[in-house]
């Protein structure tokens, strides 16, 4: 293991600076497809932050799926950091999430990573159901147009 990559495999390890070009590993083992993991132990790996917290640019944090699961569904839910005891965090991290195998219609929330610990399965809307609304929206609008134009 490299000076500047910290990985974990298992629970309770302490980080206050990740330097630049550092690498966190966290490894989800469980939970695809059944929701809120937050409170299933072994779920994922933890790592326990305390105090401030310095995320120099740059810093890569990989999530890995080692058990090859593949239920995964938007609303599923891990704890990767246990954040009760932490300060500042200052920086954020470069996500990298390739390893899951997750289908391209699904990527993670991060928004609440720094705060709660969490990160979420979520559902990126195909392209071509963002143009199909569009168009329907578009014809609804015309449609009243012209109503209000004839009437």
């Amino acid at each position: 293991m490299a000076a500047d990559t910290w990985e974990r495999h298992r629970k309770h390890d302490v980080v206050k600076v990740i330097s630049k070009s550092g690498n966190v590993k966290i490894d989800l083992f469980t939970g695809a497809g059944f929701g809120d993991n937050t409170m299933t132990a072994g779920a994922a790996d933890r790592l326990r932050l305390f105090g401030d917290i310095t995320i120099a640019s740059g810093s890569l944090l990989t999530l890995i799926n080692p058990n090859l699961m593949t239920l995964w569904a938007n609303g599923d839910i891990w704890r990767l950091f246990d954040v009760t005891s932490i300060g500042t965090v200052t920086g954020i991290f470069t996500l990298d999430y390739t390893g899951l195998g997750l289908d391209p219609l699904l990527g993670i929330d991060t928004s609440n990573l720094y705060t709660s610990g969490t990160i979420a399965i979520i559902g990126i809307p195909e392209p071509s159901r963002a143009v199909l609304f569009l168009f329907g929206l578009l014809a609804l609008v015309s449609r009243r147009r012209r109503r209000a134009v004839i009437g």
